[in-house]
Protein backbone atom coordinates (compact mmCIF):
# COMPACT_ATOMS: atom_id res chain seq x y z
CA UNK A 1 0.00 0.00 0.00
CA UNK A 2 1.71 3.19 -1.41
CA UNK A 3 0.38 6.36 0.35
CA UNK A 4 -0.88 9.11 -1.97
CA UNK A 5 0.08 13.03 -1.14
CA UNK A 6 -3.22 14.04 -0.26
CA UNK A 7 -2.06 12.85 3.27
CA UNK A 8 -3.44 15.05 6.48
CA UNK A 9 -2.00 15.12 9.54
CA UNK A 10 -3.02 11.92 11.56
CA UNK A 11 -3.40 10.62 15.30
CA UNK A 12 -1.47 7.58 16.25
CA UNK A 13 -3.56 4.43 15.65
CA UNK A 14 -6.10 6.28 13.28
CA UNK A 15 -5.07 4.58 10.25
CA UNK A 16 -4.35 0.93 8.60
CA UNK A 17 -2.50 -1.35 10.86
CA UNK A 18 1.25 -1.83 9.43
CA UNK A 19 1.03 -5.27 10.03
CA UNK A 20 -1.08 -8.45 9.23
CA UNK A 21 -2.33 -11.27 11.36
CA UNK A 22 0.35 -13.24 10.78
CA UNK A 23 3.31 -10.60 11.48
CA UNK A 24 4.27 -9.63 8.11
CA UNK A 25 5.30 -5.91 7.65
CA UNK A 26 2.72 -5.43 5.03
CA UNK A 27 4.04 -2.41 2.76
CA UNK A 28 7.59 -3.67 3.03
CA UNK A 29 7.38 -6.93 2.39
CA UNK A 30 9.11 -9.09 5.13
CA UNK A 31 8.68 -10.65 8.78
CA UNK A 32 10.68 -10.21 12.09
CA UNK A 33 12.54 -12.32 13.22
CA UNK A 34 12.07 -14.43 10.00
CA UNK A 35 13.72 -12.43 7.60
CA UNK A 36 17.05 -14.04 6.19
CA UNK A 37 17.75 -12.32 3.35
CA UNK A 38 16.44 -8.63 2.87
CA UNK A 39 16.43 -6.69 6.21
CA UNK A 40 19.04 -8.47 8.43
CA UNK A 41 19.20 -12.11 9.25
CA UNK A 42 17.39 -11.05 12.94
CA UNK A 43 19.23 -14.15 14.53
CA UNK A 44 21.64 -11.66 16.43
CA UNK A 45 21.78 -10.84 20.24
CA UNK A 46 21.58 -14.06 22.37
CA UNK A 47 23.63 -16.98 22.58
CA UNK A 48 25.07 -18.85 20.26
CA UNK A 49 24.67 -15.79 18.17
CA UNK A 50 27.03 -12.26 18.71
CA UNK A 51 25.78 -9.70 20.50
CA UNK A 52 26.31 -5.48 20.88
CA UNK A 53 27.53 -3.91 18.01
CA UNK A 54 29.00 -6.73 15.84
CA UNK A 55 24.80 -7.77 15.58
CA UNK A 56 23.73 -4.89 14.63
CA UNK A 57 23.33 -4.77 10.77
CA UNK A 58 22.88 -2.29 7.92
CA UNK A 59 22.46 -1.65 4.43
CA UNK A 60 20.79 0.47 1.67
CA UNK A 61 20.31 1.12 -2.42
CA UNK A 62 19.62 3.95 -4.48
CA UNK A 63 16.26 3.82 -2.76
CA UNK A 64 16.07 2.34 0.79
CA UNK A 65 18.40 2.23 3.84
CA UNK A 66 17.80 0.58 7.46
CA UNK A 67 19.78 -1.15 10.50
CA UNK A 68 18.47 -3.77 12.71
CA UNK A 69 19.63 -4.29 16.06
CA UNK A 70 17.30 -7.03 17.37
CA UNK A 71 18.40 -8.01 21.55
CA UNK A 72 21.48 -6.25 20.90
CA UNK A 73 22.81 -2.21 21.45
CA UNK A 74 25.15 -0.53 19.94
CA UNK A 75 26.43 1.24 23.45
CA UNK A 76 27.21 -0.57 26.40
CA UNK A 77 25.12 1.23 29.00
CA UNK A 78 26.52 1.69 32.22
CA UNK A 79 24.66 -0.99 34.81
CA UNK A 80 23.14 -3.17 32.05
CA UNK A 81 22.91 -6.76 32.50
CA UNK A 82 24.91 -8.07 29.59
CA UNK A 83 27.19 -6.63 26.94
CA UNK A 84 25.86 -4.24 24.72
CA UNK A 85 22.64 -5.67 24.94
CA UNK A 86 19.27 -3.41 26.12
CA UNK A 87 18.60 -2.91 29.61
CA UNK A 88 17.39 -3.91 32.32
CA UNK A 89 18.47 -6.98 30.74
CA UNK A 90 17.18 -8.61 34.17
CA UNK A 91 14.01 -7.82 34.02
CA UNK A 92 13.35 -8.47 30.33
CA UNK A 93 15.28 -6.03 27.85
CA UNK A 94 13.35 -7.11 24.80
CA UNK A 95 10.50 -4.54 26.12
CA UNK A 96 13.27 -1.63 25.53
CA UNK A 97 14.78 -2.71 22.87
CA UNK A 98 14.43 -0.82 19.19
CA UNK A 99 14.78 -3.27 16.55
CA UNK A 100 14.49 -1.68 13.61
CA UNK A 101 14.46 1.69 11.66
CA UNK A 102 14.47 2.45 7.92
CA UNK A 103 12.92 4.55 5.59
CA UNK A 104 12.94 4.79 1.95
CA UNK A 105 11.17 6.59 -1.10
CA UNK A 106 8.29 5.63 -2.40
CA UNK A 107 5.18 7.06 -5.35
CA UNK A 108 7.94 8.38 -7.51
CA UNK A 109 10.38 9.93 -5.39
CA UNK A 110 7.81 12.67 -3.93
CA UNK A 111 7.20 10.84 -0.90
CA UNK A 112 9.63 9.17 2.31
CA UNK A 113 8.20 5.97 4.19
CA UNK A 114 9.80 5.74 7.86
CA UNK A 115 9.29 1.93 9.29
CA UNK A 116 10.32 1.13 13.09
CA UNK A 117 9.63 -2.17 14.88
CA UNK A 118 10.27 -1.88 19.02
CA UNK A 119 9.42 -3.62 22.04
CA UNK A 120 8.68 -0.12 23.77
CA UNK A 121 4.86 0.55 23.42
CA UNK A 122 4.26 4.22 21.58
CA UNK A 123 1.89 5.30 24.29
CA UNK A 124 2.34 3.71 27.37
CA UNK A 125 6.21 3.68 27.20
CA UNK A 126 8.22 0.92 29.63
CA UNK A 127 7.56 1.23 33.39
CA UNK A 128 10.38 -0.11 35.75
CA UNK A 129 11.60 0.70 39.56
CA UNK A 130 8.72 3.57 39.38
CA UNK A 131 9.94 5.60 36.39
CA UNK A 132 8.26 5.73 32.72
CA UNK A 133 10.37 5.66 29.71
CA UNK A 134 8.85 5.95 26.22
CA UNK A 135 10.50 5.02 22.63
CA UNK A 136 11.62 8.73 21.61
CA UNK A 137 11.05 10.47 17.92
CA UNK A 138 12.50 9.92 14.93
CA UNK A 139 15.27 12.35 14.23
CA UNK A 140 16.30 13.08 10.80
CA UNK A 141 19.49 14.50 9.48
CA UNK A 142 18.43 16.19 5.77
CA UNK A 143 21.87 16.61 4.62
CA UNK A 144 24.05 14.48 6.50
CA UNK A 145 26.04 16.77 8.80
CA UNK A 146 24.94 15.51 12.03
CA UNK A 147 28.61 13.51 12.37
CA UNK A 148 29.63 15.39 15.63
CA UNK A 149 26.22 13.96 17.45
CA UNK A 150 24.29 15.42 19.45
CA UNK A 151 25.45 17.30 22.75
CA UNK A 152 22.62 18.78 25.25
CA UNK A 153 24.87 21.65 26.89
CA UNK A 154 26.16 22.17 23.15
CA UNK A 155 23.12 22.47 21.30
CA UNK A 156 22.23 19.93 18.35
CA UNK A 157 24.08 20.48 15.42
CA UNK A 158 23.12 18.69 12.33
CA UNK A 159 19.60 17.05 13.42
CA UNK A 160 17.15 19.34 11.19
CA UNK A 161 13.82 17.60 12.18
CA UNK A 162 11.62 15.13 14.10
CA UNK A 163 8.91 13.06 13.63
CA UNK A 164 6.45 12.58 16.39
CA UNK A 165 6.10 9.02 17.68
CA UNK A 166 3.15 9.26 20.12
CA UNK A 167 1.52 11.19 22.26
CA UNK A 168 1.67 10.80 26.14
CA UNK A 169 1.65 12.12 29.80
CA UNK A 170 4.79 10.40 31.97
CA UNK A 171 3.21 11.99 36.08
CA UNK A 172 5.15 9.14 37.84
CA UNK A 173 8.20 10.33 38.35
CA UNK A 174 9.62 10.60 35.04
CA UNK A 175 13.27 10.55 35.01
CA UNK A 176 13.99 12.71 32.11
CA UNK A 177 12.35 15.73 32.69
CA UNK A 178 12.55 17.19 36.28
CA UNK A 179 12.00 20.65 35.88
CA UNK A 180 8.88 20.36 33.39
CA UNK A 181 6.11 19.79 35.24
CA UNK A 182 3.82 20.28 32.73
CA UNK A 183 0.70 19.58 34.48
CA UNK A 184 1.49 21.55 37.32
CA UNK A 185 0.22 18.50 39.07
CA UNK A 186 2.87 16.08 39.62
CA UNK A 187 7.20 16.58 40.03
CA UNK A 188 8.61 15.05 37.23
CA UNK A 189 5.28 14.87 35.06
CA UNK A 190 6.24 15.43 31.34
CA UNK A 191 3.09 15.93 28.58
CA UNK A 192 4.10 14.59 24.73
CA UNK A 193 0.74 15.76 23.47
CA UNK A 194 1.84 17.88 20.40
CA UNK A 195 0.02 16.46 17.06
CA UNK A 196 1.73 13.76 14.93
CA UNK A 197 3.36 15.19 12.29
CA UNK A 198 6.68 16.49 11.05
CA UNK A 199 8.70 19.55 12.79
CA UNK A 200 10.95 21.62 12.30
CA UNK A 201 13.91 21.54 15.22
CA UNK A 202 14.86 24.93 16.03
CA UNK A 203 17.05 24.81 19.09
CA UNK A 204 18.01 22.99 22.37
CA UNK A 205 14.86 23.66 24.36
CA UNK A 206 13.15 22.17 21.73
CA UNK A 207 14.37 19.03 22.09
CA UNK A 208 15.27 16.57 25.04
CA UNK A 209 18.45 14.12 24.69
CA UNK A 210 18.63 10.99 26.75
CA UNK A 211 21.54 12.55 29.93
CA UNK A 212 19.55 15.99 30.01
CA UNK A 213 19.12 15.85 33.65
CA UNK A 214 21.18 12.74 34.75
CA UNK A 215 17.58 11.12 35.50
CA UNK A 216 18.39 8.00 34.33
CA UNK A 217 20.61 7.16 37.00
CA UNK A 218 24.59 6.77 36.33
CA UNK A 219 25.39 8.73 33.39
CA UNK A 220 25.50 12.61 33.63
CA UNK A 221 24.74 15.07 30.86
CA UNK A 222 28.07 14.67 28.50
CA UNK A 223 28.68 11.20 29.80
CA UNK A 224 30.86 9.37 27.24
CA UNK A 225 28.94 6.39 27.16
CA UNK A 226 25.29 7.75 26.56
CA UNK A 227 26.06 11.06 25.06
CA UNK A 228 26.25 12.24 22.23
CA UNK A 229 25.48 8.92 20.07
CA UNK A 230 21.98 8.10 21.56
CA UNK A 231 20.48 12.04 21.50
CA UNK A 232 18.36 13.20 20.71
CA UNK A 233 15.53 11.37 21.98
CA UNK A 234 12.44 13.51 21.81
CA UNK A 235 10.99 16.71 21.22
CA UNK A 236 10.14 18.56 24.09
CA UNK A 237 6.38 19.37 24.41
CA UNK A 238 6.25 22.27 27.36
CA UNK A 239 4.65 25.99 26.80
CA UNK A 240 6.86 27.00 29.89
CA UNK A 241 9.86 26.57 28.47
CA UNK A 242 9.76 26.48 24.66
CA UNK A 243 5.93 26.95 23.45
CA UNK A 244 4.37 24.07 21.57
CA UNK A 245 6.08 23.08 18.90
CA UNK A 246 3.79 23.11 15.62
CA UNK A 247 3.96 20.83 12.50
CA UNK A 248 5.22 22.06 9.30
CA UNK A 249 2.30 23.07 7.14
CA UNK A 250 2.24 20.59 4.04
CA UNK A 251 3.84 17.64 5.34
CA UNK A 252 1.21 15.44 4.96
CA UNK A 253 1.97 12.98 7.93
CA UNK A 254 0.88 9.97 8.30
CA UNK A 255 1.46 7.54 10.99
CA UNK A 256 -0.31 4.13 10.70
CA UNK A 257 0.63 1.84 13.90
CA UNK A 258 0.26 -1.94 15.21
CA UNK A 259 1.59 -4.81 17.23
CA UNK A 260 2.18 -8.36 16.80
CA UNK A 261 2.77 -10.97 19.68
CA UNK A 262 5.73 -13.11 17.74
CA UNK A 263 6.43 -15.62 20.73
CA UNK A 264 9.44 -16.41 22.03
CA UNK A 265 12.18 -16.30 19.74
CA UNK A 266 15.93 -16.46 19.94
CA UNK A 267 15.67 -16.84 23.47
CA UNK A 268 13.41 -13.08 23.49
CA UNK A 269 9.93 -12.99 24.71
CA UNK A 270 8.67 -11.11 21.34
CA UNK A 271 5.10 -10.64 22.02
CA UNK A 272 3.73 -7.24 22.45
CA UNK A 273 6.25 -5.64 19.70
CA UNK A 274 5.11 -2.49 17.93
CA UNK A 275 5.66 -1.48 13.92
CA UNK A 276 4.84 2.20 13.17
CA UNK A 277 5.37 3.24 9.94
CA UNK A 278 5.37 6.89 9.15
CA UNK A 279 4.56 8.54 5.47
CA UNK A 280 5.34 11.55 4.29
CA UNK A 281 6.23 14.82 1.71
CA UNK A 282 9.30 14.53 0.57
CA UNK A 283 9.27 18.53 0.13
CA UNK A 284 8.37 18.83 3.67
CA UNK A 285 12.35 18.83 4.12
CA UNK A 286 13.41 21.51 2.12
CA UNK A 287 16.07 22.32 -0.96
CA UNK A 288 19.05 21.29 1.58
CA UNK A 289 17.21 17.54 1.67
CA UNK A 290 19.90 15.16 0.38
CA UNK A 291 18.91 11.59 0.27
CA UNK A 292 22.41 10.18 -0.52
CA UNK A 293 23.29 12.32 2.90
CA UNK A 294 20.46 12.29 4.89
CA UNK A 295 20.34 10.17 8.48
CA UNK A 296 17.77 9.01 10.40
CA UNK A 297 17.79 8.65 13.95
CA UNK A 298 15.64 6.96 16.81
CA UNK A 299 16.99 6.43 20.41
CA UNK A 300 15.52 5.12 23.68
CA UNK A 301 14.84 7.81 26.16
CA UNK A 302 16.63 6.20 28.69
CA UNK A 303 19.19 5.97 25.96
CA UNK A 304 20.58 2.23 26.52
CA UNK A 305 19.62 1.75 22.85
CA UNK A 306 19.31 3.38 19.46
CA UNK A 307 19.70 2.81 15.63
CA UNK A 308 20.50 4.76 12.90
CA UNK A 309 19.36 4.32 8.93
CA UNK A 310 22.16 6.33 6.96
CA UNK A 311 22.01 7.25 3.80
CA UNK A 312 20.79 5.76 0.51
CA UNK A 313 23.50 4.39 -2.06
CA UNK A 314 23.63 5.80 -5.36
CA UNK A 315 22.36 3.62 -8.35
CA UNK A 316 24.27 3.88 -11.81
CA UNK A 317 21.59 6.49 -12.95
CA UNK A 318 22.19 8.80 -9.65
CA UNK A 319 25.78 9.77 -10.55
CA UNK A 320 28.34 9.57 -13.83
CA UNK A 321 29.99 6.05 -13.65
CA UNK A 322 33.56 5.59 -12.87
CA UNK A 323 35.79 3.67 -15.42
CA UNK A 324 37.52 0.69 -14.35
CA UNK A 325 41.60 1.39 -14.86
CA UNK A 326 41.47 -1.70 -17.36
CA UNK A 327 37.97 0.51 -18.91
CA UNK A 328 40.56 3.57 -18.39
CA UNK A 329 43.35 1.92 -20.27
CA UNK A 330 41.59 0.66 -23.20
CA UNK A 331 40.22 4.24 -23.65
CA UNK A 332 43.68 5.82 -23.67
CA UNK A 333 44.95 3.04 -26.35
CA UNK A 334 41.67 3.88 -28.58
CA UNK A 335 42.00 7.11 -28.69
CA UNK A 336 46.15 7.19 -29.39
CA UNK A 337 44.90 4.68 -32.31
CA UNK A 338 42.72 7.29 -33.89
CA UNK A 339 44.98 10.10 -33.36
CA UNK A 340 47.31 8.13 -35.57
CA UNK A 341 44.91 6.98 -38.08
CA UNK A 342 44.11 10.94 -38.35
CA UNK A 343 47.57 11.86 -38.88
CA UNK A 344 48.16 8.74 -41.73
CA UNK A 345 45.00 10.60 -43.68
CA UNK A 346 46.53 14.25 -43.24
CA UNK A 347 50.00 12.81 -44.39
CA UNK A 348 48.35 10.62 -47.28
Amino acid sequence: MLLSASLVVGTIGANATPVDGAGLITDWGFTPFNNTNTFGNWGNGQPPGPTGVGAIQTGSNSTTSWAEGNNAAPIDFPGAVGTNVPSPGAVGGEHFDHEFLGWRLVNGNTQIQVLAITGVNPTTGVSYHGRTWHMGDVFIDADGNSATGYNSAAGQPGYDFALTAGQWSSINNDPLHPNDNGSGSSVHSYPHTMPIGLYNVAGVNDVHGASDSGGVGSPLPGDPAVDPFTNPVTLRDNPAVAGTPVPIAGAGVALDTGSHNYGTVFGADENGTWVLEWTFNVSALGANFNPFAAIFHLSQECGNDFLNAGPLTPGEHDQPPVPEPATVGLIGLGLASLGALRRRKRTA
